[in-house]
């Protein structure tokens, strides 16, 4: 594998030569975090980036029309991978198995922050489903073994450093 660096990550190669559907609330809004933590990483890491925020298409359209528009997207672009989160709740595992039967090529990947409070009801069902959880808090990893899902993996909520750095400011307290 031929493989780079994007800040302190060290990235296969090939993924520049691959598609990403970023699907994630807040994710079209420059000013949220988790735009500015995640997709800022992403572009570099992947050829492209579409990104899709359930939550804003949500209040936009109603909950099944946002979902048709994602699965429209989905059909449409054929993403090498599909990338969301289900803490807010837009997306239910009947959506993704949507996509898996749209798409059977995309690989799906969700990340799980709260297992805390997730794992019981929610994260270890749509673990089922998808082709990669993203396990933020660290010590869940070994609820995902005894389930026997082996395609859970630690990734704790990503820090864009070139945006969330030490700034040398007077302090004014």
């Amino acid at each position: 594998n031929i493989a780079r660096t994007v800040g302190n990550l060290k990235i296969d190669e090939s993924l520049k030569k691959k598609k990403l559907l970023f699907s994630v609330w807040g994710t079209e809004n420059i000013f949220m975090d988790l735009f500015m933590g995640w997709y800022n990483v992403m572009k570099d890491i992947f050829s492209e980036v579409i990104l899709f925020d359930p939550r804003k298409k949500r209040l936009e359209y109603g909950p099944g029309i946002m979902k048709e528009k994602l699965l429209e997207l989905v059909a449409r672009e054929r993403p090498d991978y599909f990338f969301f989160l289900i803490e807010s709740g837009e997306l239910g595992i009947d959506t993704v198995k949507r996509i898996n039967e749209i798409s059977p090529e995309t690989k799906t990947i969700v990340h799980f922050g709260d297992d805390d409070i997730n794992f019981e009801d929610r994260s270890r069902y749509y673990a089922l489903f998808v082709d990669y959880c993203f396990v933020g808090q660290m010590h869940y990893i070994s609820n995902y073994e005894k389930d026997g899902l082996g395609n859970a993996l630690t990734m704790p909520t990503p820090v864009n450093t070139d945006v969330f750095k030490p700034v040398d400011v007077k302090k004014k307290i």
